[in-house]
């Protein structure tokens, strides 16, 4: 008997939101998914065997990729890029197995040497299989890496897209200039919102007695919409996967700063609470 009659999902805001994550759609099975239009190298090995029936590939969106992938680890810093002071982003298509091993990966932006290493790392990842109609199918889908020059460091530039950090207000800055991203409080961007989906809670998480508070990282843009948003901190896989397919429908009115729209840079707070009979 289950003890789990209902739950119950409170949200605090600490600002906008705004996008709804596309669901997984069928490729031709026997189309070039995961394509390079630069024409680049793939890590994939040469297979001379002949091919078995494909099964359907999916394409696979990039926050859901990242949030079911069981195994990831990151690129490490190349020491020629290190020595040249090399940074910036490269982004790769990925395609995985029934299994959810990768078996395909291209570069489509970034430095060659940064985008090797990211290679490297991306054909060691494992994600969760899709699962279509009882059937295990193949996905298609893109990681991002940053590399910061400054500290040396490698960072995830997916799932949702390359989080850039505005220069803040400064003694020598121009009074005059056009006002850039602002921070604002959870309180003042809740206030601000006026529409979007509410989170579901998921089944799975709801069986497993999984419950608490999922923190997002927010840019809202100038006309009220989710333009940026990265996971702080989550429970679960699952629940950070509802989080942010409510949190991108999510739109709020535009900030004005001194009489112009201005993006606003936020943390949104979704809470999972489980309530029992």
């Amino acid at each position: 008997m289950k003890l789990l009659r209902g739950a119950l999902i409170s949200l605090l805001i600490s600002v906008l939101p705004v996008f709804s994550m596309p669901s997984a759609s069928p490729l031709e099975p026997d189309s070039q998914s995961a394509a390079d239009p630069t024409g680049n190298a793939t890590t994939s090995p040469q297979n001379t065997a002949s091919p078995a029936p494909a099964s359907p590939i999916y394409r696979v969106p990039s926050e859901y990729a990242y949030f079911t992938a069981v195994t990831k680890p990151m690129p490490s810093y190349p020491q020629e890029a290190l020595d040249k002071e090399m940074g910036g982003d490269v982004i790769l298509s990925v395609e995985y197995s029934t299994d959810g091993s990768v078996t395909d990966v291209q570069r489509i932006v970034g430095d060659p040497v940064l985008a090797k290493a990211s290679m490297e790392a991306a054909s060691n990842w494992k994600f969760l299989p899709i699962v279509d109609k009882g059937q295990k199918s193949r996905g298609v889908s893109y990681l991002g890496f940053r590399f910061l020059v400054k500290d040396h460091s490698v960072g995830s530039s997916f799932p949702f897209g390359k989080w850039q950090e505005t220069p803040r207000d400064s003694a020598t800055a121009d009074p005059k200039a056009r006002p850039g991203r602002v921070r604002i409080s959870s309180g003042v961007a809740a206030g601000n919102k006026i529409g979007g989906s509410n989170p579901r809670y998921p089944e799975s998480a709801k069986d497993n007695l999984v419950e608490g508070e999922v923190d997002l990282r927010a840019v809202i843009d100038k006309q009220g919409g989710i333009s940026l948003l990265e996971i702080v901190k989550t429970p679960s896989q699952d629940l950070a996967i509802s989080a942010i397919e409510a949190v991108k429908t999510w739109r709020y009115k535009p900030y004005i700063l001194n009489g112009e729209p201005v993006e606003v840079e936020t943390v949104i707070v979704v809470r999972y609470t489980l309530s029992f009979r």
